[in-house]
């Protein structure tokens, strides 16, 4: 059994991960979603488990370098949005939506401390923009009324 290979969807069956684990079985974790596999690196195999990144496992195919980013930008443009949203700890909203051009959120507390105030993030890749107004405009209206 320890000598198989197992591949594992981590959103699918989490359970099988943390048997092949326990068992100390070689296991491939695999997900559609970039989000997905940090997140299960971060809360199931650091947090959790105490496990080390580059001494007890592997991430692959999750961009750190800018051709890495290129890449996934050419591949899936509203996957690129939110890994650049998630590099910087914001947080993306649950569905995809037509909303003028937010593509996540940052929160952040005031000097005060009492607030927690946020800002909209919008992504672009791949190109220089120039912004006619109204498209400026139509961005800060929905974020203000969010």
């Amino acid at each position: 059994m320890k000598e198989m290979l197992y591949l594992i969807h981590f959103m699918v069956a989490p359970r099988r991960l943390k048997s092949a684990h326990k068992l100390k079985c070689r296991w491939i974790g695999i997900d559609i979603a970039i989000h997905a596999i940090k997140r299960v690196a971060k809360v199931r195999l650091q947090d959790r488990w105490g496990l080390v990144e580059k001494r007890d496992f592997e991430i692959s195919g999750v961009p750190r370098t800018i051709e890495g980013a290129r890449d996934l930008w050419k591949r899936d443009k509203c996957q690129f949005q939110k890994w650049a949203v998630e590099q910087i700890n914001g947080f993306v909203p649950a569905r995809w939506t037509n909303d003028g051009g937010i593509d996540g959120r940052l929160y952040f507390g005031t000097s005060a401390g009492k607030n927690l105030e946020s800002m909209a993030l919008e992504v672009e890749g791949g190109r220089t923009w120039t912004y006619p107004r109204f498209a400026i405009s139509g961005v800060f209206l929905s974020a203000m009324t969010q």
